[in-house]
Formats: structure tokens, sequence, C-alpha cells
């Protein structure tokens, strides 16, 4: 799949990649709507959408329920969402297994790496810090720092520029069709994890695209040493 020396860069997506966000995602969601007055979401509706942002989340919550709605609603909910998820960003989620791992194994081997992720930067920059991982990227790029966001290739191109790194020799890390299509359509290498938030419109891929866990995909890079 992966040849041991072929990258020089690594670029993560964050949600369904690096960390397994959903939970405190899906708490805020359900706080805000009860805060509202109307009913929770199952967590199984709504686990798909934690990479799609709070708008999409919120809708769904109402759609579950046949509540109609606006965006006139769903804007005057969306503050309390952010301002909640803003406080317990770490209160469940977690890195997935052997992510720290790799990301330490990245730095010893000098691989730059970097992030690209439609989460807005006022969450994004606290949440890596919170995380004790914000040490390890050379470039963090979120919507504030690009004219498109994904599944826009615009978005990896501006991370490819902030990490001054090359096409031929970067690697894209992502579980969503939006991170499949940025990296695909910015002519860079792209693995989806098996572990993510997989939505609908991800394209049938061959094998070759999927990685199953970090530990997988440290034996393809550096022949098995975690």
């Amino acid at each position: 799949m992966l040849k041991k020396t072929t990258y020089k860069t690594i670029i993560f997506d964050l949600d369904g990649t690096l960390l397994d966000s959903a939970p405190d995602l899906i708490n805020s969601t359900n706080f805000t709507l009860q805060h509202y007055g109307y009913p929770t979401c199952p967590d199984n509706q709504l686990r798909g959408l934690t990479g799609m942002g709070s708008i999409a989340l919120l809708k769904r919550g109402l759609d579950y329920h046949q509540i109609s709605h606006d965006d006139e609603i769903i804007n005057a909910m969306r503050p309390l969402f952010l301002k909640h998820y803003q406080d317990n960003m770490t209160a469940h989620s977690t890195l997935y297994p052997d992510a720290f791992q790799f990301l330490e194994m990245c730095q010893q081997h000098q691989i730059d790496m970097g992030i690209c992720t439609n989460k807005p930067d006022f969450l994004t920059v606290p949440l890596l810090s919170q995380l004790n991982i914000n040490h390890f990227f050379k470039a963090v790029t979120c919507p504030e720092q690009t004219p498109n966001s994904k599944p826009h290739p615009d978005h990896v191109e501006t991370s490819l520029a902030a990490c001054q790194a090359e096409k031929s020799s970067t690697l894209f890390l992502g579980d969503s069709s939006a991170d499949y299509f940025a990296a695909t359509d910015a002519g860079i290498d792209v693995l989806i994890f098996k572990h993510g938030y997989n939505d609908e419109k991800l394209p049938k891929l061959d094998e070759k695209n999927w990685i199953s866990d970090f530990k997988s995909l440290a034996k393809h890079i550096f022949s098995g040493i975690l």
C-alpha cells in the first residue's frame, strides 16, 4: 500500500480521523435541543453527521422528530450549541487508539504534519492544546484560513502551502467524502479510516484506499515498529 520512505508530509483531518469527538458533539446537540424544549435525538442518528458541523447536527435532531424548522430557528440555536461544545470539548472525546504514538513516530522520523479541518479555529486550536497534540503540527488550517473549505481542494492546497509540502510526497488521512474529494482533487494520495464518520456521499473505494487503524498504518509506513 505505502512505501516506507514515500511521504515527507502527512496532513490529517481531525474529527473522525485523529479524534473520536462524536460523544461531545452529540451531547452538545442534545443539550441544545433540550434547552429549546425539543426532545433529544438518538446517538445513532447523529454520529454519522458529527464531522459535518453544528447546523447539520441540529437539523437532524429536529428532522428525526419531524419538527418543522427553518434557517432562522437553526441559527438561533447554534450559538448555545457552540458555547456548550466549547466548554465540554474533551469531556468524553478521545484520540483513537495508537494515534498519539503514531504522531510521535512521525515526529521521530522527521515527517512534517498538518491539520486540515472544517472545525472553526476558535474550537480547533484550544482542542489540540487540551489533547496535548498541538506541538506535533507544523500548520493548522481551518475554514478561516482558506478561501473554500473541504470538500473543495483549496483547503488542502492551503495546508500544503502552510506545511511547505510537495504533493508527490504528501499523504492525506481522513474519514469522509469531504476529505476524499478535497485530497483527490488537490492531487495528493489519500487514505480513509474505517473507524471514522464515513458518510453516504463517500464513493465506493478500492480496498487500497482504506486503512483500519493507526497500528495498521504504522506497519505500512514504519515497518511495524508500533
